[in-house]
C-alpha cells in the first residue's frame, strides 16, 4: 500500500514533467513554422513583384522588338476572325471556316 502511495505521485509528477516538455517542443516548432511562413509571404511578394515586371506589356514589346526584330504589323497582315457559336459544340470552328473560305473570283470553295 505504501508502495502505491508513492508510485501514484511519482506517475503524476512524471507526467506533468513530459505534458511540459511536449509544451517546449511545441513552442519550438511553432517559432520555426512562424519564422518559414515569414520567409514564404517575403519570397512571395518578390514573386509577385518579378511577375508583374516579366508581363509587362512595355517590356514585352521592347524584348521582341529590340532581340526578335519584331515590328508592329501592316495594315494589310490584320485579320479577324468572327466567332461563331453553333449548337453542336466542338464543329462550329469547322463549319466557320468552311463557310469563310472564299476563292479569289468571290465564289464559295468547296
Amino acid at each position: 500500500m505504501t508502495l502505491a502511495l508513492m508510485i501514484f505521485p511519482l506517475g503524476g509528477v512524471l507526467g506533468f514533467v513530459g505534458v511540459k516538455i511536449q509544451q517546449v517542443r511545441f513552442a519550438y516548432r511553432l517559432d520555426d513554422l512562424r519564422a518559414l511562413r515569414t520567409d514564404v509571404e517575403a519570397l512571395n511578394r518578390q514573386l509577385k513583384v518579378e511577375l508583374a515586371t516579366l508581363t509587362a506589356l512595355a517590356r514585352i514589346e521592347s524584348k521582341a522588338r529590340a532581340e526578335l526584330g519584331l515590328a508592329p504589323p501592316a495594315a494589310g497582315q490584320v485579320r479577324l476572325a468572327r466567332e461563331y457559336v453553333g449548337v453542336a459544340r466542338g464543329s462550329a470552328s469547322n463549319r466557320t471556316a468552311w463557310a469563310e473560305r472564299l476563292t479569289s473570283d468571290g465564289r464559295q470553295s468547296p
